[in-house]
């Protein structure tokens, strides 16, 4: 659980308890069609590359990340067509590749939450901020 509560995508969640259920096994494969179904993605992400950019790279990033899990994907086809993702995976280390939460603080162009909390204007996200300094610190540089 506590692995879970650190995900940024809502597709992690569903794809990290996807895995775990077969983590004996160490792989998993699921058709477009399954993954599309429960996911609750019908109509959206049409091309397999937004699909595969939006949902599967960003959920993996997040559960190699921040989870127990180490996962890879590659793909099954049939001719030109894309049938399923397989995921091959196996547990990390319990003192390797788990990152803690203050290690994982500095994701907002290399600045803490607490150095853009300082320099936040109202109503800019922590990104924007980010942006901002991330432009100013590069401005500074090339002076």
């Amino acid at each position: 659980m506590k692995d879970v509560t650190q995900f940024k995508s809502t597709y992690a969640v569903r794809l990290y308890e996807l895995l775990a259920q077969w983590q004996s096994t160490g792989t998993r494969e699921i058709t477009i069609v399954d993954l599309r179904e429960l996911f609750c993605l019908q109509n959206k992400y049409p091309k397999m590359a937004e699909l595969r950019r939006n949902v599967i790279d960003k959920a993996l990033a997040d559960i190699n990340l921040f989870s127990n899990l180490q996962v890879e994907v590659s793909t099954r086809k049939r001719g030109k067509v894309i049938e399923a993702f397989q995921f091959t995976y196996q547990v990390k280390s319990s003192t390797v590749g788990h990152k803690s939460k203050k290690q994982v603080e500095k994701t907002y162009y290399g600045f803490t939450k607490t150095e853009i909390d300082k320099a936040a204007k109202p109503g800019e996200s922590y990104f924007q901020v980010g942006q901002r300094l991330q432009a100013a610190a590069l401005e500074t540089k090339a002076e």
